[in-house]
């Protein structure tokens, strides 16, 4: 998921530490030139929830509203990247689960032909199927000639 959470390009820097690496981002609002990084706003106590709002962590524009797990750690997004991440994470797991179903076919294929040539194998015994699938019936007759006589 590494791959999904882009910031498009965007680079923002914390008014108070100038940094620009963190996981969130939160803004004053009515304001875009104050912009604080996650740790700038714990340690400050100056974030008010009123006055500041949390921004997408993707796009870097919108309110944050929804929660995101990427590599474990809990952030936020925006509906529409929160829609557009669930639909990704959603492909991906599809594409696992067919690559899995897939591996799992392949499997079940082997232990048939496995099985059919277990079944194959020939067998002389009388009324048995051999290699061929063909019925072997012997029978043995003896005739007895005998001489009947009428009085």
């Amino acid at each position: 998921m590494a791959d999904v959470c882009s910031t498009q390009g965007k680079t923002l820097k914390c008014s108070v530490c100038k940094t620009s690496k963190t996981d969130a981002w939160y803004k004053k609002s009515g304001t875009d030139e104050d912009v604080l990084c996650n740790f700038c706003c714990d340690s400050s106590g100056s974030c008010e929830p009123k006055e500041w709002i949390g921004l997408c962590v993707h796009c870097l524009m919108s309110e944050a509203a929804y929660p995101v797990y990427n590599s474990g750690f809990k952030q936020f997004a925006c509906c529409s990247c929160y829609v557009e991440l669930r639909r990704k994470a959603r492909m991906m797991r599809t594409a696992k689960n067919k690559e899995k179903s897939s591996a799992s076919n392949e499997k079940q294929a082997v232990r048939e032909k496995k099985a059919s040539e277990q079944e194959r194998v020939p067998d002389n015994r009388i009324g048995e199927v051999n290699e061929a699938n063909e019925t072997l019936f012997t029978f043995s007759f003896s005739i007895q000639k005998s001489t009947i006589s009428v009085r």
